[in-house]
């Protein structure tokens, strides 16, 4: 099971900061967490979804096979002046 953190107000918004979900790739966990969470579906869907698998960046729309020991992080693009 990938383990997933959430990040700053997504955080928040879910209401965890962490849970673990069975899946064996990136479009696999995302659908899941998409259907889920309404707040990832309006990030993704406005491509503002930042992911991290073990501290690298990805593109959401990758579809990359997850192994039991990935930590996935996703947070909100961050934007400011």
């Amino acid at each position: 099971m990938a383990r997933v953190k959430y990040l700053l107000w997504l955080r928040d918004r879910i209401g965890i900061g962490e849970e673990h979900v069975e899946s064996k790739t990136l479009s696999e966990l995302l659908e899941i967490l998409v259907s889920k969470y309404g707040e990832l579906k309006e990030l993704e869907k406005r491509g503002s979804l930042v992911v991290l698998i073990n501290g690298l960046a990805v593109d959401p729309r990758r579809n990359v096979k997850l192994s039991d020991e990935d930590e996935v992080v996703l947070l909100p693009e961050v934007s400011g002046g």
